[in-house]
C-alpha cells in the first residue's frame, strides 16, 4: 500500500491489489487500464514490465524508464514515451503535459499502442513466430 501521503494527494485512487481470477477484480482492473491517461511505471528494477502490455491491450500507453527490456515494448511517441534515468518528476511529467494539449498525437499514440501490443504481445502471436522459426 502506498503511504498515506501519496494516498491523500489529489487524483491518487489506490483501488489495492487486484486479482484476476476473481471477475469483478478483473473488470475493475480492465476498467482502470481502459480509461487511464497514462501507465505511470517509474521502475528501477523492473527487467521486463508486463503490466505495460497489459495497459496496451486498452491502448493505454506508458511512460517508463529506457531501461532493462521496456524499449522492447515502448517507443517514444509512438506507444508510449520512455524516460531516461535518473528518474525525475519532469520526465514523468512532461508528456502528459505535453499530450493533454495535443489530442490527435496522443490519441494516434493510443491506437498504435494497441496496434503494436495487440499484433506483437499476445500469447497467440508469440506461439506462432515461435512455431514458425522452428518450422511446425
Amino acid at each position: 500500500k502506498p503511504p498515506e501521503e501519496i494516498l491523500r494527494a489529489p487524483g491518487v485512487r489506490y483501488l489495492g491489489r487486484l486479482k484476476k481470477e476473481v471477475p469483478s477484480e478483473l473488470q475493475a482492473m480492465e476498467e482502470e487500464l481502459r480509461t487511464a491517461f497514462f501507465l505511470i511505471h517509474p521502475t528501477i528494477m523492473d527487467t521486463m514490465g508486463a503490466v505495460i502490455v497489459e495497459a496496451g491491450y486498452f491502448g493505454t500507453p506508458a511512460i517508463a524508464p529506457n531501461n532493462f527490456g521496456i524499449p522492447d515494448l515502448v517507443t517514444t511517441y509512438k506507444t508510449g514515451v520512455l524516460v531516461d534515468l535518473p528518474l525525475t518528476v519532469e520526465k514523468f511529467a512532461d508528456p502528459i503535459i505535453f499530450f493533454a494539449r495535443n489530442e490527435q498525437q496522443y490519441i494516434e499514440m493510443r491506437k498504435s499502442c494497441y496496434a503494436f501490443m495487440t499484433g506483437n504481445r499476445t500469447w497467440r502471436v508469440i506461439a506462432e513466430k515461435v512455431a514458425e522459426k522452428i518450422n511446425l
